[in-house]
């Protein structure tokens, strides 16, 4: 059971703390109470007795009568200029549509009740309320908005907890009639139509889910409150706070170890690459690893390729004879091409000294002879050694003959040669006819003059090569062997750095020396990269996604919302002009001005640190 008392201690604790909807619960109480007998208690079970008039002792109405003195002494001589600064940027709030009607009625209440001294004992409570009764002195709820309206407001501290209870369960018991009441009105149709729908403990909110990807990245961030929920007003209020030398220190703090923090993950990112390359002229150390395991590569499969055919000699099948006729018909079908892809007459040529051709292109007279494994083997290795790499036409020529070489072959039946042959081709697939293997090893010369330098490898074969020339390369580097997957883990490596530097280019330093990220430049590199699948080929699913995500961090970072900053300038013009407020207050002498604008500074000080405290949660 409560007393009018105590509600009313309740509901200017209530209306103190900024709760309107307590605070007007409390008033609905007390109106309701006024509607019965006068000096009636309500019993929230519903019983109704008579309250008994406490009595104090004299000391105890010697001290509530100085309490009430001082209260209002400190309401008039401050709680009142108080409350004219609290409105001044209540205003200020309305007018930049930081705060509405109602938050900056509150915001002018509180300023006046942070200054004004609270009695602490019931004697004086009951002498600051009846004078308050006198004055018209109650909350805005109640009906009243006078300059008192702060005095007593602090009785309301240990009213609340005894009454709460019993208004915190009638309160719920009446917002469950309302909520079913509404439910019960709203049809499925009519949820469809104004797009309600059923929240699942599945959804998880964008905040929570924003903190969660900052924490969970190799090295962990705390973002703050405007960081992870983009409002506006909060990333308005960090930004101006931060510019504040002694109350932004804290948040200039913080980002200044997010700024370290995406650096690390990045350096982390590399370090879990395993390379063993310096920073230092990464990009050419990377080139030349890459190209030194496939050359070895290459030459060991090569290697495995010479020893099947000594294999095969040695079992006398490089001795079979086969039928070489369909090459003699294109050779003599050729001849008009002579002079525009000589190596057509040149393998004529070779046929001749080989002793297995004879005759004459130009008057297609010319005959090859039915031959050995071994002289086919020979003819087609001079194919690739009188091909002009440069001649279009000559390339294209030399590649049919060497396929029409390769089908007569087919004949051989001899095992050991066949498994050769199989070998060769395997060797020629995998490093010899693909573009991006056959330039970077250039093993026939073909690109003297183009050849990739170690410094542009990655550029050509990774960040600006093809899904395809990637795919090649990654399939290749991962079958070479030891180095063969250490090089790929460098050109791994070599693509984060790539990211950082386009993260960090032409930017500068923090306050720490760290380099600042360019949330623009990190998201352009990784979403070229991203663009056809770049970054799950090269890294697989796992490794991709955190970059992903660090990306998304990063953003959420450093990325403001539109329109984002002080509406009305800086902080530093609302406190001007609360100043200003306090200036004008004629007649009031130079000390109490002068206090006054102490006490609106720190007041405003408290808030602000309060809600940076927030922030950084």
């Amino acid at each position: 059971m409560a007393t009018e008392q105590q509600l009313k201690e309740a509901l200017i604790k209530a209306h103190k703390a900024g709760d309107t909807k307590a605070a007007q619960l409390f008033a609905d109480k007390i109106k309701q109470m006024r509607s019965q007998d006068f000096g009636a208690r309500i019993d929230f079970g519903g019983a109704v007795d008579t309250p008994k008039k406490q009595e104090f002792s004299l000391g105890e109405k010697a001290v509530g009568a100085v309490e009430a003195v001082k209260t209002l002494g400190s309401g008039l001589l401050f709680g009142v200029p108080a409350g004219v600064i609290g409105t001044a940027e209540g205003v200020f709030g309305d007018l930049t549509g930081r705060l509405t009607p109602e938050q900056a009625q509150r915001l002018a209440a509180q300023y006046s009740a942070d200054v004004t001294s609270m009695p602490e004992t019931e004697a004086g409570q009951r002498y600051v309320k009846a004078i308050g009764d006198f004055l018209g002195a109650l909350p805005p709820v109640m009906g009243a908005a006078t300059p008192l309206q702060a005095v007593g407001a602090g009785q309301a501290l240990g009213a609340s907890a005894r009454v709460a209870p019993a208004v915190a369960a009638e309160a719920k018991q009446g917002a469950s009639a309302a909520v079913n009441a509404a439910k019960a009105a709203v049809t499925p149709n009519t949820q469809q139509t104004f797009g309600l729908r059923s929240a699942s403990a599945a959804e998880v909110p964008l905040e929570q889910v924003r903190r969660q990807q900052a924490a969970d990245l190799p090295v962990s961030l705390n973002i703050t409150k405007g960081m992870a929920t983009k409002d506006k007003a909060q990333q308005s209020f960090e930004i101006e706070t931060a510019k504040n030398p002694e109350l932004g220190a804290e948040l200039r703090q913080r980002n200044l170890e997010l700024n370290q923090g995406i650096n690390q993950n990045l350096d982390e990112m590399i370090s879990q690459t395993g390379t063993k390359l310096p920073e230092t002229a990464w990009r050419s150390e990377t080139g030349n690893v890459v190209v030194t395991a496939l050359q070895k590569g290459y030459e060991r499969e090569k290697q495995k390729v010479k020893n099947a055919y000594d294999a095969a000699r040695a079992r006398g099948e490089m001795n079979d004879v086969i039928s070489i006729d369909p090459l003699t018909e294109y050779l003599n079908s050729q001849s008009v091409d002579v002079t525009v892809a000589p190596v057509v007459g040149l393998i004529a040529k070779e046929a001749e000294r080989l002793g297995v051709g004879a005759g004459r292109l130009d008057d297609g007279s010319f005959r090859l002879k039915p031959m050995t494994v071994e002289q086919s083997e020979t003819l087609r290795q001079r194919v690739n050694e009188l091909v002009d790499n440069k001649n279009g036409q000559d390339l294209r020529r030399a590649s049919q003959i060497k396929q029409i070489i390769d089908q007569a072959q087919g004949q051989a039946v001899g095992p050991v040669f066949q498994s050769a042959r199989k070998q060769r081709m395997q060797l020629a697939n995998k490093y010899e006819n693909l573009a991006i293997i056959d330039q970077l090893l250039d093993t026939k010369g073909k690109y003297k003059d183009q050849r990739i330098a170690a410094e542009n490898v990655v550029n050509k074969a990774v960040i600006n090569g093809s899904v395809q020339d990637l795919k090649n390369l990654r399939r290749v580097l991962s079958t070479a062997g030891e180095e063969g997957v250490n090089a790929l883990n460098e050109v791994r490596a070599a693509v984060v750095r790539h990211v950082r530097d386009e993260a960090t280019r032409n930017i500068g330093t923090d306050a720490n020396g760290n380099p600042l990220i360019s949330a623009k430049g990190m998201d352009n590199a990784i979403k070229a990269l991203d663009r056809d699948s770049k970054l799950d080929i090269l890294f697989g699913k796992k490794s991709a996604d955190q970059l992903r995500t660090l990306n998304e961090v990063a953003k959420d970072v450093l990325v403001m919302q539109p329109g984002t900053g002080n509406p009305s300038g800086t902080a530093a013009t609302i406190l001007a002009a609360m100043d200003m407020v306090i200036s004008s207050g004629a007649g009031m002498p130079a000390p109490i001005l002068s206090a006054l604008r102490v006490m609106a500074k720190r007041t405003k000080e408290r808030k602000i640190k309060k809600k940076v405290e927030e922030a950084l949660k």
